[in-house]
């Protein structure tokens, strides 16, 4: 939907980009900002408790820097600093693990794509 829109927008002059960030050390997750509802179903405690304490271990160790973040997003929009000469991205990680997350997602796609080819190009007229 992004791109489409994208595609849409450009004839006009307006340029628009998906950030996607990592962890940056925020309070989003910080105890006191994070209420869990326990969902009811037993079948869900041991995955309740395992989001709960993964949220109270990153929660001051997240590896973002989120006034750099901010920064390289402002130089980004605007094709200054580290952007500088750069044509503006659809899609740009923020973040050394949301770059590592992203680099797996496009590795396992990629190998889907070379195991399932004759499956895929077998639907062609």
């Amino acid at each position: 939907m992004v791109e489409s829109l994208q595609k849409e927008l450009a004839p006009f002059g307006i340029k628009s980009i998906i950030f996607n960030p990592g962890h940056f050390r925020t309070k989003i997750i910080s105890p006191e900002n994070v209420k869990y509802e326990i969902d009811p179903i037993d079948a869900y405690a041991e995955i309740n408790k395992a989001v709960m304490a993964g949220g109270a271990a990153r929660d001051g160790n997240q590896p973002g820097d989120p006034s750099k973040a901010v920064e390289r997003m402002i130089d980004v929009v605007r094709g200054e600093g580290m952007a500088a000469g750069k044509d503006l991205p659809k899609m740009l990680p923020l973040g050394s693990d949301a770059m590592a997350v992203i680099k797996k997602k496009c590795l396992e796609t990629l190998e889907i794509c070379k195991e399932w080819e004759a499956v895929v190009n077998s639907t062609d007229f």
